[in-house]
């Protein structure tokens, strides 16, 4: 996976499987390779992960996990930050062949764009 944009957040990258384990609940086993963070400030819920299964599935399990993940942060923002809410709600878990992306941001459009150009979806 490769990209031709850079990201300026405080974000902390998820560096080991055991990270894809602790925030996302996905097993190593299913993973081809990764990359991926999330702002570390605690107020913006900016949030990108980029996962290549190992096969179709699973890519379903992986996007199972970074669904409820998803749904998990829909739940806390609700009542506490509706403006982090909106953008949350406006995401997705997308899944291309072996590929599934999450990409929570006010950017994410564009970020998907680019992410799409990389693994070669037209």
């Amino acid at each position: 996976m490769k990209s031709s944009k850079t990201i300026a957040s405080p974000i902390f990258w998820i560096a080991k499987d055991t990270d894809l384990k602790t925030f996302y609940g996905v097993d190593a086993a299913d993973v081809k390779e990764f990359a991926g963070g999330f702002n570390s400030t605690g107020v913006s819920q900016e949030e990108i992960i980029f996962i290549q299964a190992v096969d179709a599935d699973a890519a379903q399990r992986v996007a199972d996990h970074l669904e409820q993940h998803r749904q998990s942060k829909l739940d806390q923002m609700k009542n506490y930050n509706p403006e982090q809410y909106a953008i949350i709600e406006k995401s997705s878990v997308d899944t291309d062949k072996n590929y599934v992306s999450l990409i929570i941001s006010p950017k994410a459009s564009e970020m998907k764009a680019d992410y799409q150009k990389g693994i070669g979806v037209k």
